[in-house]
C-alpha cells in the first residue's frame, strides 16, 4: 500500500503511502496515472476513493466514487478521469478534470474491466478477461477483439483474478496488453489487428512471470510491472515486435597454428547470449561456428549452432536466411589482415565479396545493416562496405586498418566483450562503441576501434554517430539495479 518514485534509469527516488485511511494512506492500492500537470492520482478501492497527489508525494485532494472498487485509472489528453469499478462489473466512471462526477458507462454486464487507456482522438479500450473493448469518448461500443487461448491475439485470465491485463498505448494509438496469465505482451493497433509479442516465462531479462501492467515511458520505452519476479523491466517497444535477424561468424577453429581459438570463441559466445538476452530468439540468430556441440540457451539440446564458418554459408545466411529481416546485425571475429577476415584454416572471406552480399540482401531488406568485426586490421573493411544509395549501414570495426587486435586472458579484456557488455546492459550502439573504446584506453592497450555511420567508408569522423545513437541491438531492455560502489578500504594486515 505505497507508491514508489524511480527515474527512468530506475534509480529509487522517493515513496509514500502505507495501510489505513486517513489521507495519503491506501487500502489495496491498484493504479496511478498522472495528468498534464504532473499531479499523480492513485485508486484506493478498499477506501472507496482516489486520491490526488503533487509529484513529491504530497497529498492534494481526494474523488469520493460513491461506490466501492475504483481500480484502473486513465486520464486523456483533455484530463477526463476514466476508472474502471471492480465491483460493478461493468461499469467505468468518468470524472471532470477537477474530480466532480461526470457520467457512468454501463457498457457491457460481462465486461469486468481490468486495464484502460485512452488514445489521441479521445476513444476508450478496456480489457477484460477475454477480450478488449473499444468505446467512444462517449461510451458508445465500437469494436472488440480478443477469445480465450494462447496464440496471437488471444489471451487470458481466470475468473477471480482482480488484476493483470493492463494496458498501454503509443503516439500511434497503438495498444498494448498485459498477457498476464500468458506471461508475455501483445501489441495491436486501434483496430485490434495483432501486430506482435514478446516475453516468455522466466526470470532471465526479458522474460516475465504473472505481468500485471504496462505503461508507456519516453524515449520508446514500456515499463512492465514483472510481478512474480519483483521487478519492473522496461523495453524499447521498436524493438518488441520487429524481425531483425544477427548473424554470428565464429571463424578459424581448433587447427595447430590457430592460438586465438579459445578468445574467439568466448567473445562470440558472449555476443550469443548477449542477443538473447536483448530479446533474440534461436529462430532469429544464425550461428556459424566450429563447435557445433553448443547448448547456450540452457534447453538441454545441441541446438543453437546452424553451421560451420565457411564463405559458402555466410553467404546464403546473408543473402537468403537474412532476406526477410528488418535489421541485419552481424558479428564476426577471428584473425584477419589488410582487407581479408579468416573463415577457417584454409578459407578467407575478402571484403569486396562481404560487400556484395551486404548490397544484395539490402535490396530486400528494409532496415540497415549493421557490422561488427572484431579482426586484426578490420579498419581496412570500411572503406569498401560503403551501403548502395539511400541505405543505411552502421561499420564497427576492433582496430584501425594498420593495427592489431587485442584478445587478453581469453577475450575478457578486448573491444568485443566492452561492446557486448555494454550492449547487453541496453544501451546504444554509438554509448557502447564509446565506452568500449574508452575501456581499451583505459587498459592502456593501443588499438583504436573505428565507427562509421554516414556512409562514406571513413570511421570516426565528426559526422559519425548519429544513426549509432538512435540504434539498439534488440530490445534495448535496461537492469535497474545499481553498481557496486566502494564505501572505504581497509588497511592490509601485515
Amino acid at each position: 500500500d505505497r507508491v514508489q518514485k524511480f527515474d527512468p534509469a530506475g534509480q529509487f527516488i522517493t515513496e509514500w503511502g502505507g495501510y489505513g485511511s486517513e489521507s495519503g494512506q491506501f487500502s489495496g492500492l491498484m493504479d496511478i496515472a498522472i495528468n498534464s500537470e504532473g499531479f499523480v492520482f492513485v485508486t484506493d478501492p478498499g477506501n472507496g476513493r482516489i486520491q490526488k497527489f503533487d509529484s513529491n508525494g504530497q497529498y492534494v485532494s481526494e474523488i469520493n466514487t460513491e461506490y466501492f472498487g475504483p481500480k484502473f485509472i486513465v486520464i486523456d489528453n483533455q484530463d477526463y478521469i476514466y476508472v474502471t469499478d471492480r465491483s460493478h462489473g461493468p461499469a467505468i466512471k468518468k470524472f471532470n478534470s477537477d474530480g466532480s462526477s461526470n457520467e457512468s458507462w454501463n457498457v457491457d454486464p460481462n465486461l469486468d474491466a481490468h486495464g484502460i487507456v485512452a488514445d489521441s482522438n479521445g476513444y476508450i479500450y478496456v480489457s477484460n478477461y477475454r477480450k478488449i473493448t473499444k468505446l467512444t469518448p462517449e461510451g458508445a461500443f465500437v469494436t472488440e477483439w480478443g477469445e480465450t487461448g494462447t496464440g496471437d491475439g488471444q489471451f487470458s485470465l481466470p475468473y477471480g483474478v482482480s488484476d493483470g491485463l493492463g494496458l498501454a498505448i503509443d503516439s500511434d494509438n497503438n495498444i498494448y496488453l498485459a498477457d498476464t496469465w500468458n506471461h508475455r505482451f501483445q501489441k495491436f493497433d486501434s483496430e485490434g489487428i495483432f501486430l506482435g509479442k514478446w516475453g516468455g516465462r522466466g526470470s532471465e531479462p526479458g522474460q516475465v512471470s504473472f505481468p500485471a501492467d504496462i505503461v508507456m515511458g519516453p524515449q520508446s520505452r514500456v515499463y512492465v510491472s514483472d510481478r512474480y519476479n519483483h521487478r519492473i523491466q522496461a523495453f524499447n517497444i521498436s524493438q518488441t515486435t520487429s524481425n531483425n535477424k544477427a548473424i554470428i561468424v565464429a571463424g578459424g577453429g581448433q587447427y595447430e597454428a590457430n592460438n586465438l581459438w579459445n578468445a574467439t570463441q568466448t567473445c562470440a559466445n558472449f555476443a550469443y547470449r548477449t542477443l538473447v538476452y536483448q530479446g533474440y530468439t534461436k529462430n532469429r540468430i544464425y550461428y556459424l561456428t566450429p563447435d557445433t556441440d553448443l547448448d547456450l540457451d540452457g534447453n538441454g539440446e545441441l541446438d543453437d549452432v546452424d553451421g560451420i564458418p565457411t564463405n559458402a554459408n555466410l553467404h546464403s545466411a546473408i543473402t537468403n536466411w537474412a532476406s526477410d529481416a528488418q535489421d541485419l546485425i552481424i558479428y564476426i571475429v577471428d584473425h584477419g589482415g589488410y582487407n581479408t577476415f579468416r573463415m577457417n584454416e584454409t578459407e578467407i572471406l575478402n571484403a569486396a565479396d562481404l560487400d556484395l552480399w551486404l548490397d544484395t540482401v539490402q535490396l530486400s531488406i528494409p532496415g540497415k545493416v549493421v557490422l561488427i568485426n572484431e579482426a586484426c586490421h578490420s579498419g581496412s573493411f570500411l572503406s569498401n562496405l560503403t551501403p548502395p544509395p539511400d541505405k543505411e549501414r552502421i561499420l564497427i570495426s576492433s582496430t584501425a586498418a594498420d593495427e592489431l587486435a587485442k584478445f587478453i586472458t581469453q577475450g575478457s579484456i578486448s573491444f568485443s566483450n566492452f561492446f557486448w557488455t555494454n550492449i547487453f546492459n541496453g544501451l546504444n550502439i554509438m554509448d557502447a562503441f564509446g565506452l568500449a573504446k574508452e575501456a581499451l584506453a583505459n587498459a592502456t592497450i593501443v588499438q583504436t576501434p573505428q565507427l562509421d555511420d554516414n556512409g562514406n567508408g571513413i570511421g570516426n569522423e565528426a559526422e559519425d554517430g548519429y544513426l549509432a545513437q538512435t540504434t539498439h541491438i534488440g530490445n534495448g531492455t535496461i537492469s535497474f539495479s545499481e553498481a557496486p560502489v566502494i564505501g572505504s578500504i581497509s588497511r592490509g594486515l601485515r
